[in-house]
């Protein structure tokens, strides 16, 4: 659902960019300036990944497998990343 809405606006602001530049009032020019969208597209998806709960709870793992936390402690704090996602 949450892909949904961001694709909906990626496409409403990639449209605006194009109508606004066809109009001549945007100053970056999308014929120009397209390879733009890709690496700030390529920024976002790295930035997501980065920050996805998956990517912490690895993190909590780890920490749990060199003996920086207990059992506890990790099972405390991968409940408290999965309440957040709810």
């Amino acid at each position: 659902m949450k892909k949904a809405i961001y694709l909906g606006i990626v496409l409403i602001i990639i449209g605006a960019w194009i109508w606004l530049s066809n109009l001549g009032i945007v100053i970056i020019n999308f014929s120009r300036d397209w390879p733009l969208l890709i690496i700030l597209l390529g920024i976002y998806i790295v930035y997501v990944r980065i920050k996805s709960p998956k990517n912490k709870i690895l993190h909590i793992l780890k920490d749990l497998n060199n003996g920086k936390a207990t059992v506890e402690e990790t099972i405390l704090k991968i409940k408290e990343i999965k309440n957040r996602g709810k």
